[in-house]
């Protein structure tokens, strides 16, 4: 896998004391890392008013984190680490809604708040994202249909 990323074996990844470190070649970069920072400028952007930008560093996180980590991969690690990605993911995701609400274009926040809503079911925010996008697009009737499925996981969910 290294080498097809352009680095030889030798050096890249060593062992030592029963820990490894991973020494990439100048120029390279780690999509995990890319997607992180690209989320921080993506919120950083949306606070400043800069939508456009926004909305690009956003949508680049949202590529990059849209694919499973370790796909077939097990353990603890594995899956704390998938969560932690699929929260950086919400957060490009609520930035790619949040941007086009405020920039006048619901219709695109209603796409970006759906798949929020389908990463993190139990997650409010994403339901009152969604709605505030269907009533900006002129779709009242689809925010209370929103609201009521809403209502209803939560009312339906144990307790506990």
């Amino acid at each position: 896998m290294l080498a097809g990323g352009g680095a030889d074996d030798t050096g890249v990844l060593t062992s030592a004391f029963g820990c490894y470190r991973l020494d990439l070649p100048t120029g390279s970069w780690v999509d995990l890392i890319a997607a992180a920072n690209a989320v921080q400028a993506a919120e950083a952007a949306l606070a400043a008013g800069d939508f456009a930008r926004a909305k690009d560093d956003a949508g680049a996180a949202n590529a990059l984190l849209r694919e499973q980590f370790l796909p077939g991969e097990e353990g603890e690690w594995v899956k704390q680490k998938r969560r932690e990605l699929d929260e950086l993911r919400t957060r490009a995701l609520d930035v790619l809604a949040d941007a086009h609400l405020q920039s006048g274009a619901p219709r695109e926040a209603v796409k970006w708040a759906k798949e929020t809503v389908a990463l993190e079911p139990f997650r409010e925010t994403g339901y009152r994202r969604l709605m505030e996008a269907h009533v900006g697009a002129g779709n009242p009737a689809e925010a209370l249909r929103v609201y009521e499925r809403c209502r209803r996981l939560f009312a339906d969910r144990p307790r506990g």
